[in-house]
């Protein structure tokens, strides 16, 4: 591999500049290891995108585009002569068959999650009428990266309510981190204003911290379509902005 790479300190033609002279071969190792350096700095493997989320193609795409800047950068300061078209049908085919290999991936991910294999445990918490619909959703959703395991009720009296599902149920959340390992639950979604206050929300993420379970809010919009739904910040708070259904042209 490293017979394919030159490091020319003499300046070429009094430009003074670090001049890298690369074979076919040489550009192919450094173009593989920049672009799996870089689909990994964006997190294009994040096991909260794979399998369910278009933010997946997206990093892989972009990796693609930072490539190209790249490869454009070095070719400057380091003086790499390398072919433009090489490069534009190599990060460009490559891009191609990264995307094609995730979204083939994706429909076995798919499959094997429908069998009950690849999915996350969660916990859900909050009033027992919104978990309870939660639930009857995820459940619905055979190929959901989520797993229904443990249901966490504000009172026994909701728990009470919350027991005809069949799943474990229990009212005292004070040390959430050990309750939560304790039924091996690798994710939690918290739901109902009337549930997650703001000091239990900060107690909650606090003692979660040093743990290894995602943390997850739901909004209690159920019903709204996802692309209506967008984050908004404003003074600091983050807020979920839900567009109004239009039904005009096409629509």
């Amino acid at each position: 591999m490293f017979d394919d790479i030159t490091l020319n300190f003499a300046a070429a033609q009094g430009d003074g500049l670090l001049r890298l002279d690369l074979n076919p071969a040489g550009r192919t190792w450094v173009m593989g290891a920049i672009w799996m350096i870089l689909l990994s700095a964006n997190k294009s493997r994040d096991h909260r995108i794979v399998g369910h989320d278009n933010e997946e193609y997206k990093r892989v795409f972009g990796s693609g585009v930072a490539l190209l800047v790249t490869l454009a950068l070095l070719a400057l300061f380091f003086k790499l002569d390398a072919s433009r078209l090489f490069v534009g049908l190599a990060i460009s085919m490559g891009t191609l068959l990264l995307l094609v290999s995730r979204w083939s991936w994706r429909q076995w991910l798919q499959r094997q999650r429908v069998r009950g294999n690849y999915r996350s445990a969660v916990a859900l918490a909050g009033p027992a009428n919104i978990v309870a619909e939660l639930l009857e959703q995820l459940q619905r959703d055979k190929s959901s990266t989520f797993r229904p395991t443990l249901l966490v009720a504000p009172s026994d009296k909701e728990a009470t309510a919350l027991g005809k599902f069949g799943l474990p149920v229990i009212s005292q959340f004070d040390n959430p981190s050990a309750a939560l390992l304790e039924h091996n639950i690798d994710a939690i979604i918290l739901a109902g204003s009337e549930f997650l206050t703001k000091k239990r929300f900060k107690a909650i993420a606090w003692n979660l911290e040093s743990s290894t379970v995602d943390l997850l809010v739901a909004p209690g919009l159920l019903d709204a379509s996802s692309p209506r739904v967008h984050t908004r910040q404003v003074s600091g708070v983050s807020f979920l902005e839900v567009e109004s259904p239009t039904f005009d042209g096409s629509r």
